[in-house]
């Protein structure tokens, strides 16, 4: 009977294909692989070999488990060339006859023992990696890619003349909004699988690991701050809430803490500081990534200097009032 083989492919880690011959558990903490997902729950679902299929099994997720792009709800048998989605990885099914490899895939058994213990995917490869071909057992050396975010569209975001706005209101209506503002800004976030970083009042440091669903979430939350505005300047209609948000793409580096640092995210940080009340600013890049689309009207390219950033940097205008 064919071997089952599953491949998973989660963002900025390189794909992994392992043999499921016993029932797998797959989850950000689990007695089975573990995932670097932080969209994927503790134990968010299993894989079962059953009749040279597999069953796949949502343990309770928060977020779903879909097989060919519709959530299931009861378990579903799967076979070669369907694909099951978990967070943000894509798992493919596939077969093998015995002593032959998946296509272009280096196979991993994993190592099983009588008394489970919760191990990183990282450590299942560097412990247990079998060639196929000539059934040897190599060491991996893993480098640097545990603690790595990698690649991340980082976003800005602050109410224009704030401090004007926070003392012509009064302390408590001031906090009244920024609750509003915040709640505002989680919904974005969450929705579009971003991460709120850190917040300091009406200021926000966001990332997301797209740049198109970054963007997605700042035109929502114009959009949002265009409906909402007014009820949630309540106390004071006349005077307008508008917020400037700033966005670039590239590697980051992570503190213990999840604060992100690096030259990228200062030009972020940069370019928001440049952007007016209800503008949403991009650098040049960002808009390269997200438009082949074509969905997301953007301005045309300004050339600025940008303080502490050597050259001149092109930046980009979201018309977010044309997106449909």
């Amino acid at each position: 009977m064919p071997e089952m083989w599953i491949t998973l492919r989660t963002p900025n880690r390189r794909p992994l294909t392992v043999l499921v011959d016993a029932p797998l558990v797959v989850g950000r903490e689990c007695d089975g692989l573990i995932l670097a997902d932080q969209r994927v729950s503790r134990r968010h679902t299993s894989f079962e070999p059953t009749g040279g299929q597999l069953q796949v099994v949502d343990l309770g997720s928060s977020n779903g488990t879909a097989v060919n792009g519709h959530l299931i709800s009861e378990p579903v048998l799967v076979g070669p060339g369907d694909l099951v989605t978990i967070g943000n990885t894509m798992i493919s099914i596939q077969t093998r006859t015995e002593g032959e490899s998946p296509i272009g895939m280096l196979p991993t058994r994993l190592a099983r023992t009588a008394t489970p213990s919760i191990k990183t995917s990282i450590e299942l490869v560097a412990e247990s990696i079998d060639q196929g071909e000539s059934g040897s057992i190599v060491d991996a050396e893993v480098i640097g890619v545990e603690a790595d975010p990698g690649t991340l569209t980082v976003v800005f975001s602050d109410i224009e003349s704030s401090t004007e706005l926070a003392v012509a209101m009064g302390d408590a209506d001031w906090f009244d909004l920024l609750g509003k503002h915040h709640r505002l800004v989680s919904a974005q976030v969450e929705a579009h699988q971003g991460r709120i970083v850190k917040n300091q009042g009406d200021g926000y440091m966001l990332c997301f690991r797209s740049a198109r669903q970054a963007l997605l979430a700042c035109i929502g939350m114009q959009r949002d701050l265009e409906r909402q505005g007014p009820a949630m300047m309540a106390a004071d209609p006349d005077s307008p809430l508008r917020v400037r948000m700033g966005a670039h793409t590239g590697e980051v580096m992570m503190q213990d803490d999840g604060d992100l640092f690096g030259r990228h995210v200062i030009v972020a940080a940069r370019i928001g500081a440049l952007a007016t009340g209800s503008q949403i600013l991009v650098s040049n890049l960002v808009k390269q990534i997200a438009e082949p689309r074509g969905d997301i009207p953007f301005g045309a390219a300004q050339e600025t200097p940008l303080k502490g950033i050597d050259g001149l940097t092109l930046v980009h205008d979201v018309d977010w009032a044309a997106f449909v």
